[in-house]
């Protein structure tokens, strides 16, 4: 999982195998030729795997875990502070990714889990609950300046707002099984 803050500066997280939970960010201000460790959290013993790193702006960052734990990187990547503990233990088979989304940099939103949306309005720093609960697990999400926006998830579920995920309507995807 990484993702670009620049041209030159990029985010990555290693997912370990050989802890539970254990997982390093690295860092490289060179365009990907060399990578620095610069923070490693494996004080959780759950399953803990990031999912999903997301540009906030040039110089800000936020990562997600399986369970909601999200982590949050103001000076290009060379710190990180958890500011979201994990919601619960969903990592399972079927439920195997949480997706973060930043329309602007103060305001961002993150969906997984059994229907959880999180929103957050001041660049990740803290977050608050939108939605608990959907008959779907949710697994990514993306939301538009102007309100509107989809969460999409497992079984073709997709949930879509136009209030800036105030109300959420649930829908499938309409499309052939593969």
């Amino acid at each position: 999982v990484a993702a670009y803050l620049s041209a030159d500066v990029l985010i990555g997280v290693h997912n370990g195998n050989v802890l539970p939970g254990d997982h390093m960010f690295f860092r490289s201000a060179d365009g990907g030729t060399t990578w620095d460790e610069v923070y490693s959290d494996n004080t959780y013993s759950g399953s803990r795997y990031i999912t999903d790193v997301e540009r906030i702006d040039a110089d800000s960052a936020a990562a997600v875990d399986v369970n909601g734990g999200i982590w949050v990187s103001d000076d290009s990547g060379l710190t990180w502070a958890k500011t979201q503990e994990q919601i619960g233990e969903f990592f399972s088979a079927t439920i195997e990714a949480w997706g973060l989304h930043f329309p602007t940099p103060s305001i961002g939103y993150a969906a997984g889990g059994p229907g959880v949306i999180l929103k957050t309005v001041d660049g990740g720093h803290s977050w608050s609950m939108l939605s608990s609960g959907a008959v779907f697990d949710l697994m990514d999400i993306d939301m538009r300046e102007n309100g509107f926006g989809i969460a999409v998830g497992d079984d073709l579920g997709v949930l879509r707002t136009s209030d800036f995920g105030r109300t959420w309507i649930p829908s499938r995807a309409d499309t052939t099984a593969y």
